[in-house]
């Protein structure tokens, strides 16, 4: 059921929260995300009753390591001059995907 709660909020509003701890990972230095990654490990089982969460949360967790994954190439290639293009190129796919992803949480649609 989706009304189910877990710590006080429904599986809708940790996808929420998640999203928001996204987003503030660009004025907080990353640890916000990071914060974001790991609640979404813990929390995932407990959202499994609710498909519209579960979906935000996969995607949630698909941005993040592919991001990250795309991140630490970046780095390397930053050697080369080509990795200050990766990184902006990452900055605005993440960008894109956790705006995208709280617009369709808000209108209650899976991604």
């Amino acid at each position: 059921m989706s009304s189910e709660t877990v710590s006080g909020l429904s599986p809708k509003q940790w996808a929420g929260m998640v999203y928001l701890l996204q987003g503030a990972g660009f004025f907080t230095g990353g640890l916000t995300t990071l914060a974001s990654i790991i609640v979404n490990h813990i929390a995932m089982e407990k959202v499994e009753s609710d498909p519209v969460a579960l979906s935000h949360f996969r995607y949630q967790i698909r941005t993040f390591w592919y991001s990250f994954l795309w991140g630490m190439v970046s780095l390397i290639l930053v050697l080369l001059i080509v990795g200050v293009l990766g990184f902006m190129i990452i900055t605005i796919w993440y960008l894109y995907r956790v705006v995208n992803g709280a617009i369709k949480l808000s209108s209650n649609n899976t991604i």
